[in-house]
């Protein structure tokens, strides 16, 4: 099976980069040094709602009616089964967790809901259901080519700039939501032009040279940029360097992702492993941190080594690893799906 063929509906190169995009987030939560999260943190976001984007199928004729109701089962829902987890757990560690320690009442709670989980990856969920909203109002109301969705895209850059720069916040962090629009339109817009862009880096004098390319224009614009990408409190620093770095770490994730799983076997160990985070992503965006949480206050018990902190990261990803077993074989419908898989 090659990288566009399908496996059980699934395009394999695409569930290879979410997966490795939810790496990405895994390990820029995990205290990294500074220089390597700035450059994950160039780009591991904005591959979200790019790929959002470029899965977005929709045009004058799209039923808003059916898209909300979807977006609701698929990202609400989780959203508030997370939320609710999150809600029950932490206050049990309110003395030794780290993130958010301010939970302990339901004063408390509902000013962390309301201001996007601070720091928290559960942000992102509904900035990507008011997102996928409103560009598919975009579409049905103007098409898919319409001069007008291209200028309001534009403004919603600038807007999105406009809010970074002036430290503008509002509930939900509802100020991300410009510029993850401009990212999926960009994947939506994109999408035959990253097919025709794959084919020409595919060709074999082209592969090394093509991802050495954009990794360069990558962590050049990335480290050139006066501070790093921050989506979940909105800071972009410098816009042109954002972006630059942004779509360049994007499409090199993209051509790697390709390349991996053209030339992968389907039972090598990191396709297996890659592809079957990026089926869940989700979940790991959903738990990941408590997980962490949980981990870390219970490590506080014990004299901090090495040898700890391995057992730590273990035990993280085989945590990991059977919650998704469990919420896909048990509590599958808090992820809009119609049965167990």
């Amino acid at each position: 099976m090659n990288a566009l063929e399908e496996s059980k509906g699934r395009i394999v190169w695409i569930d290879f980069f979410k997966g490795f995009g939810a790496l990405l987030v895994v390990f820029g939560h995990s205290n990294l040094p500074e220089n390597l999260a700035w450059w994950i943190w160039s780009f591991h976001m904005p591959m979200f709602f790019f790929i959002s984007g470029y899965l977005f199928n929709g045009d004058k004729t799209i039923d808003l009616n059916r898209v909300l109701k979807r977006r609701v089962e698929t990202l609400l829902i989780p959203y508030l089964f997370f939320s609710i987890l999150f809600i029950i757990i932490l206050p049990v560690l309110n003395n030794t967790s780290k993130i958010p320690h301010e939970i302990g009442s339901y004063r408390e709670v509902i000013k962390i809901v309301h201001d996007g989980w601070k720091g928290l990856a559960l942000w992102f969920i509904p900035v990507l259901f008011f997102t996928e909203i409103i560009f598919a109002v975009l579409i049905k109301y103007l098409g898919t080519r319409h001069i007008l969705v291209f200028l309001i895209i534009s403004l919603l850059c600038l807007l999105g700039y406009y809010f970074s720069i002036g430290r503008i916040h509002f509930p939900y962090k509802a100020e991300v939501i410009p510029t993850a629009i401009v990212f999926y339109a960009l994947g939506f817009y994109g999408k035959h032009h990253v097919r025709s862009f794959l084919k020409y880096a595919m060709q074999s004098d082209r592969q090394f040279i093509t991802l050495l390319a954009l990794l360069s224009v990558n962590i050049l614009f990335c480290y050139l940029n006066s501070g790093r990408l921050d989506m979940c409190f909105n800071r972009m620093n410098n816009i042109i360097f954002t972006y630059l770095s942004a779509v360049s770490g994007i499409f090199f994730s993209i051509i790697l992702s390709y390349y991996l799983t053209f030339y992968l076997k389907d039972t090598n160990y990191i396709k297996v492993i890659v592809t079957y985070l990026g089926r869940n992503t989700m979940i790991i965006l959903g738990i990941h941190q408590l997980i962490k949480i949980c981990l870390s206050s219970l490590s506080l018990l014990f004299n901090q080594t090495i040898f700890l902190l391995l057992m730590k990261h273990i035990i993280f990803w085989l945590l990991l690893h059977g919650i998704i077993l469990a919420i896909n074989k048990h509590f599958y419908f808090v992820l809009g799906k119609k049965r167990s898989v």
